[in-house]
């Protein structure tokens, strides 16, 4: 993944250090615009009649699909992104998760409006 890329040769890891090296790569593949990718990925079934089912294909996620979803509807918030759109590609079960992590966002403005501040001082 590009993102473990990124954080390993800028040596600066996440918060609580290079235990949570894939966390972070994570989040910050959601913060480069991949979050649907993430979210729809997050969790894989791994049932079936065995025939069809190959365990490589899988990705091995570290953030529950509410941690991705709630990072994904952070970016989209901070970047102006509708929630049409950005739930236009999710699966169906997701959409819930990603209004309910909007709604939770929505309900603390005083610290959206710290980060947007910061990006705004970041010139990002």
């Amino acid at each position: 993944m590009m993102a473990q890329y990124l954080v390993f040769q800028s040596q600066h890891f996440p918060p609580g250090g290079s235990d949570y090296f894939a966390e972070g790569a994570e989040v910050l593949a959601i913060f480069m615009g991949f979050g649907v990718m993430i979210a729809n990925s997050a969790y894989t079934f791994r049932g079936g009649c065995g025939s069809c089912y190959n365990g490589q294909s899988n990705r091995q996620a570290t953030l529950s699909e509410n941690e991705v979803l709630f990072s994904m509807a952070l970016y989209c918030k901070l970047k102006k992104i509708p929630a049409s759109q950005a739930t236009l590609h999710l699966k169906k079960h997701l959409k819930a998760g990603y209004k309910q992590a909007l709604k939770q966002i929505n309900d603390k403005p005083e610290k959206l409006e710290v980060l947007l501040k910061l990006r705004h001082r970041n010139g990002v």
